[in-house]
């Protein structure tokens, strides 16, 4: 079969290739990424990037339907830099957030002792490693094998779990809220409210600033969409 991009089309279809991976097909050609390359996906993700693909034919508001954007995602991006996605990850876990409390006021650094205190005690037992914290905004060095640790779990994740863990750091500012959620330590609302616990605070006591609430509003959903999406991967 010529494998080429398609403008335009009748039908959408799932096929199984090998193993456990499939394809989706627009008529008879495959769906390429915007690099050219072919996507092949578990099941249930290729069933709803399909879905997506049968909704209209605008292709350029297709591309950035949440599972098609994804998908092309993990395949031009992840799969050929993965080092350097890892090393992203990398880069956050090294001044992580559950590592550092504010300074004041109190009120908020206790809830904070409370909160994070968990997450590190899980990432000290998960990874083998001992996180070091500190307050405010002063830089805490961490043990220089925790990266070593953190790399090798990297590397056991697959395209699709690395892109969704590098998301969820992203969206949450913490690789180890994002692990604890992406293995199912903690339930993903208590990850997010984990997350925003110095936002949550300042808007209990000044209010909710207006031109934070709508970017707010979409990292949270965001998040939430990475954390169903999980479940579309076996």
């Amino acid at each position: 079969m010529i494998i080429k991009k398609v403008n335009n089309w009748k039908k959408v279809t799932v096929s199984k290739t090998t193993g456990s991976a499939y394809n989706v097909l627009l008529d008879n050609d495959h769906l390429l990424t915007e690099l050219g390359n072919i996507i092949e996906l578990p099941k249930k993700l290729a069933v709803s990037v399909a879905k997506e693909w049968r909704r209209n034919q605008d292709v350029e508001k297709i591309k950035k339907e949440f599972h098609t954007k994804f998908c092309f995602s993990v395949f031009d991006h992840t799969a050929p830099l993965r080092l350097k996605v890892s090393q992203t990850i990398l880069e956050y876990a090294d001044c992580d957030l559950v590592c550092y409390l504010a300074e004041n006021p109190i009120e908020l650094v206790e809830r904070q002792k409370k909160l994070f205190a968990m997450y590190i005690d899980w990432a000290d037992e998960f990874f083998q490693i001992k996180l070091r914290t500190g307050t405010g905004i002063k830089h805490v060095k961490q043990n220089s094998k925790n990266e070593a640790k953190i790399k090798r779990y990297l590397e056991r994740l697959n395209n699709f779990e690395l892109t969704i863990v590098y998301e969820l750091t992203n969206l949450t500012g913490s690789f180890f809220i994002a692990t604890a959620v992406f293995i199912g330590f903690v339930k993903a609302k208590d990850a997010w409210n984990a997350s925003v616990i110095e936002d949550t605070y300042r808007i209990e006591r000044w209010g909710e600033v207006e031109e934070e609430v709508e970017v707010s509003k979409n990292k949270k959903e965001y998040f939430f969409s990475f954390v169903k999406l999980m479940d579309k991967l076996g």
